[in-house]
């Protein structure tokens, strides 16, 4: 499947977000790839990630984590400090993110929904990761 960038600036047909979904369930959610996902989990995030995160990011803030997959990235902002929501396709992700998050001692919100149709208010976040 070919997608462009301008797909997203116009809305992605529902057939394609269809599709989208799919193939992230399907490929994202064998068990070799969740227990890969879930060891990056436990390294947090890397040292490139932390120093964008100082030079371009508030103090403190809200982050909305899109396609959060096992949280990786939305554990390692919480632990930094910031008021994270991860969202993902996948409600397998989630579920493992919620998990990755228990277990490390970690508040994250955490909930099934895709990057296309937000269900939240504008400026709710001062900070989205892609």
């Amino acid at each position: 499947m070919d997608i462009r960038l301008s797909d997203y600036a116009l809305g992605v047909p529902e057939e394609r977000d269809a599709e989208l979904t799919r193939l992230a369930r399907d490929s994202f959610s064998t068990e070799y790839a969740l227990r890969l996902m879930e060891a990056k989990v436990e390294k947090g995030l890397w040292d490139y990630e932390k120093r964008t995160i100082a030079t371009f990011f508030k103090q403190r803030g809200t982050v909305l984590c899109v396609g959060c997959g096992c949280g990786r990235e939305s554990i390692g902002l919480s632990e930094l400090g910031y008021d994270v929501t991860g969202i993902d396709v996948v409600e397998r992700h989630i579920q493992n993110a919620r998990a990755c998050a228990e277990r490390m001692n970690r508040q994250v919100r955490l909930q099934v929904c895709d990057g296309l149709t937000l269900p939240f208010a504008d400026h709710t976040f001062d900070h989205i990761v892609l």
